[in-house]
């Protein structure tokens, strides 16, 4: 009779899972995209993975995009344990909404202590840090303007900037931006002058998209400092460029200081810039570039959105900061991740095509996958302990976004520091198969949540 049950039992758990992949695979297939709706990210995800490695090239394109289907349905069973426990927790502990500032502030009036205080001191450097991370956002839109147009030469007005010519000493000319070239793609220098603020802001942007952009991130190469040597050749070839026109500006205005400022790969080259200005990445014995650039301790900050990883764990850069905003994929993309990434997928792809064998499947795949997934975030975690040389990370103190279906809110926290949260439900480490991957990279999503935060 025991045996009988076990066997019922057995037969039960195999038909209930059926019936769950099977639904699982009818969503999928029925939500299957339009091949030529440029916005869906698992298909271009699909396309740019074939198009980078040669082991997918023999697979069809709807199959890959749907084994990169099912691996979202694991990421949305992890993000569902934390946005519950938020919506159950109310609010993060070390970094309130700023809805909560009259709260606070009220109470901290009212009923003076330390605690309150420290909480309110806080929240008001956090504000601070928005306020500027906005106006850094603006000041990287008027950099996209056509400068000689009359709207840009507005928009500069009404932001307090005017643009720094770049003396070109090889050309014996000025021009508003410098360039350098990267595999299938570019990246701008620019240098704008906020007078009333006595700020310089030497932006850098990049036109790299798709499988450039994972081309020119996911490199074997990495300098000797475990810098991501596409970041840190172009940070060269553009600092090679800019350094004597800023030297001069500054030789010729006291009390100025420096921002560097950037977006996606233009953030991880923004990062590189400010490390050599600032001192602490001018590796003067192995780089001539460094040798010719004066060093400003102590006036330079640098503002990233949306950068890669590209600069060692080990390596400490508290005048830079770098946001994320949820699923976005830049700040979530490496060699490895994107390893683990392919190695993840190759394990949901299904090898037989009947219905009954895909579901048995598909469900095992994603029960294995969210398990891989909780491994690899622990793993991480104490990689990030350890503070492994050769790992890269987002480069300096990192503030993360993450937009919230309760009232429409955004939790802003502190990330970057290997906490069980970041690596085990945000996922922090590892490329988040979401429907938002692509979408949270737009700067445009990293405005609105700064500005609704």
């Amino acid at each position: 009779h025991e045996m009988i049950k076990m066997v019922k039992m057995s037969f039960s758990l195999l038909f209930f899972n059926f019936l769950i992949s099977s639904f699982i695979i009818y969503h999928i297939q029925a939500g299957e995209p339009n091949p030529y709706h440029a916005e869906h990210p698992f298909r271009n995800l699909a396309s740019w993975i074939k198009e980078i490695d040669s082991e997918f090239e023999t697979t069809d394109l709807k199959s890959l995009s749907r084994a990169i289907t099912t691996l979202s349905k694991s990421q949305e069973a992890l993000k569902s344990f934390e946005g519950l426990a938020h919506e159950i927790g109310g609010r993060i502990k070390q970094f309130p909404s700023t809805s909560e500032i009259d709260e606070i502030r009220k109470e901290a009036i009212e009923h003076p202590s330390e605690k309150n205080e420290k909480e309110a001191l806080l929240l008001m450097e956090l504000l601070v840090d928005l306020e500027k991370a906005l106006y850094s956002t603006e000041v990287i839109e008027c950099g996209s303007l056509y400068i000689s147009s009359s709207k840009a030469k507005q928009r500069l007005k009404d932001a307090n900037l005017e643009v720094l010519q770049i003396s070109n000493s090889k050309e014996e000319s000025d021009n508003h931006f410098v360039e350098a070239l990267i595999e299938n793609g570019m990246v701008r220098g620019q240098i704008l002058i906020n007078s009333k603020d006595k700020t310089l802001f030497l932006l850098f942007t990049d036109n790299l998209e798709g499988a450039n952009l994972i081309k020119a991130i996911c490199s074997d190469k990495m300098t000797k400092e475990n810098i991501l040597s596409s970041s840190w050749n172009v940070s060269m070839e553009l600092l090679n460029s800019m350094h004597l026109t800023i030297e001069s500006f500054l030789n010729h205005n006291e009390g100025f200081k420096i921002q560097c400022i950037g977006h996606s790969f233009g953030g991880s080259v923004a990062a590189v810039i400010a490390g050599v200005l600032e001192g602490t990445l001018a590796d003067k014995d192995n780089c001539d570039i460094c040798k010719k650039v004066k060093q400003f301790k102590n006036i330079v900050s640098c503002v990233t959105f949306g950068s890669p990883p590209c600069i060692n764990s080990a390596t400490k850069l508290p005048f830079v900061t770098s946001y994320i905003v949820g699923d976005d994929m830049v700040p979530r993309l490496s060699k490895d991740s994107f390893e683990n990434l392919k190695s993840r997928i190759k394990q949901v792809l299904p090898k037989k095509s009947n219905l009954v064998s895909k579901s048995l499947f598909l469900g095992s795949s994603i029960v294995s996958d969210i398990g891989g997934l909780s491994a690899q975030g622990l793993k991480q975690r104490k990689l990030m302990k350890s503070k492994e040389k050769s790992s890269l990370s987002v480069p300096g103190r990192v503030i993360f976004l993450k937009p919230r279906r309760l009232h429409g809110g955004v939790t802003v926290a502190l990330a970057g520091e290997g906490s069980v949260k970041e690596d085990l439900f945000w996922q922090l480490h590892d490329i988040v198969c979401t429907k938002s991957m692509i979408r949270h990279h737009k700067l445009s999503r990293y405005i609105q949540l700064i500005d609704h935060a």
